[in-house]
């Protein structure tokens, strides 16, 4: 008996739709009446179909693909009733005799994809975006996937299968050059090439631990006085770090520890902790990341001590006139 291929659906619910009558049908074998389906259990013990198909639904075994026959009592929609643990979602599936089963509409699994990779990794398959069809049952239709980038006025470093629809990027990604990529995939049914179906495809390029901290310079010197006190400001020292999150997050650290000088562990501020004794001090002080493996940079820091009274004081000026007024003795 010929059948018309249902194509009209809700198109979030077809895939899981047609995968279960598919698994029931296989389970319930040839000579089991469709009717039964709803009494099957399936996807474990809280899933359960509830459904009005009577004797004209019709899947095929290989292919999962659902059929209505055609008899004129049968009527034109069925409703299909899935439900896990009390929530349930009901797809009204319609059949429209007016329609062309190669005017529908290709169906994406999903309207939005989201694939990561990691940055560094050389060129390879990110994810697989699938579209759907009715007509894909026949051996001379099927559907043509191609790459549009509508969200970037400079071109995307990937690229799609035709056929098989897998997303793969072109070259070496860089987190800290671009952090995700945003563009379309359509599909196109072969046999109707301006009938397609449109899906978002989102790469994030995950950030790998590639950079070390960097100070300004391998070496600074500073001078101070002797009499400083205790607790005082001396220098604060800035690396900087082009990661992102924990990889670019960066400590300080005096190392071999100093007796007579601290840093701070979040701001790099260089600090007095004891008198200043000796007349030359130098100082190892390391920068550090927390990415896996940890990254570091050194910077020396070389202080010279000088006295309290380096130069001799100064009169403001040179010369100066006074006047005294003096009482004259007559004698």
């Amino acid at each position: 008996m010929d059948s018309h291929w249902i194509d009209t659906f809700d198109k979030s619910l077809l895939p899981h739709l047609l995968s279960d009558l598919l698994i029931l049908w296989r389970r319930t074998g040839n000579g089991t009446s469709p009717t039964e389906y709803p009494r099957k259990r399936f996807f474990g013990k809280n899933w359960r179909m509830l459904a009005n198909l009577c004797h004209a639904l019709l899947p095929e075994e290989n292919s999962g693909r659902l059929g209505v026959k055609t008899k004129r009592y049968i009527p034109l929609h069925y409703t299909v009733n899935q439900q896990i643990d009390g929530a349930q979602t009901v797809v009204t599936i319609r059949l429209d005799t007016r329609r062309n089963r190669n005017d529908a509409v290709p169906r994406f699994e999903r309207s939005r994809y989201v694939f990561r990779i990691a940055e560094n990794r050389p060129p390879s398959v990110v994810g697989v975006v699938r579209a759907y069809h009715v007509s894909l049952s026949s051996n001379d239709v099927s559907l043509q996937y191609e790459l549009i980038n509508d969200f970037s006025s400079s071109s995307v470093p990937f690229r799609v299968h035709p056929l098989s629809g897998e997303v793969t990027s072109e070259t070496t990604l860089d987190h800290e050059v671009n952090k995700n990529y945003e563009f379309k995939i359509r599909a196109c049914l072969s046999v109707n090439p301006t009938n397609c179906g449109y899906t978002v495809v989102v790469v994030i390029v995950d950030d790998l631990n590639d950079n070390a901290p960097r100070f300004p310079a391998s070496e600074l010197r500073i001078s101070l006085p002797s009499d400083l006190p205790t607790g005082s400001e001396v220098i604060t020292l800035k690396a900087t770090d082009a990661d992102s999150g924990l990889n670019g997050d960066v400590n300080y650290a005096i190392n071999p520890p100093s007796a007579v000088f601290g840093i701070d562990y979040h701001t790099g501020v260089v600090q007095t902790i004891a008198p200043l004794t000796e007349s030359l001090y130098e100082l190892d002080v390391e920068a550090f990341d927390h990415g896996d493996p940890k990254q570091t940079d050194v910077t020396r820091l070389i202080i010279s001590v000088h006295g309290t009274n380096p130069s001799a004081p100064v009169f403001d000026q040179v010369r100066a006139t006074l006047d005294f007024d003096i009482e004259r003795d007559t004698n």
